[in-house]
């Protein structure tokens, strides 16, 4: 498994979440700015120049909500249904916003643009 620029990225921010949310500076970032150090945005600059482009891809399988459809549609408990329904629609849903594929930013300038 190959690790690339994204993952890299997500896990250093999160450690400098974890030290902001303790009560100190981000040591990550020129004091000040969000930019990141010199060094550091060098080497993440040149991960993501060698890096192929990223293939987005759904985060959960399609085969799961159409799994609890499926399942529970059969059901004679109304409260089963429902759950099987309601997990269906929500999947396609958030699939449409960009929720399961873009990422929280995204998918609110998606919701914004949407008429539901």
């Amino acid at each position: 498994m190959l690790v690339k620029v994204g993952s890299v990225q997500a896990a250093i921010g999160a450690i400098a979440k974890v030290i902001e949310l303790a009560g100190f500076t981000n040591p990550l970032h020129r004091p000040g700015t969000t930019n990141y150090h010199a060094g550091i945005a060098l080497q993440t600059e040149s991960y993501r120049r060698t890096d192929p482009a990223t293939i987005k891809q759904t985060a959960v399988s399609v085969k799961i909500p159409n799994f609890v459809y499926e399942n529970t549609r059969i059901s004679k408990d109304r409260r089963l249904r429902a759950i099987g329904e309601l997990t269906l629609i929500e999947f396609y849903f958030l699939l449409r916003v960009g929720i399961h594929i873009m990422g929280k930013a995204a998918a609110e300038r998606n919701n914004s643009d949407s008429a539901i």
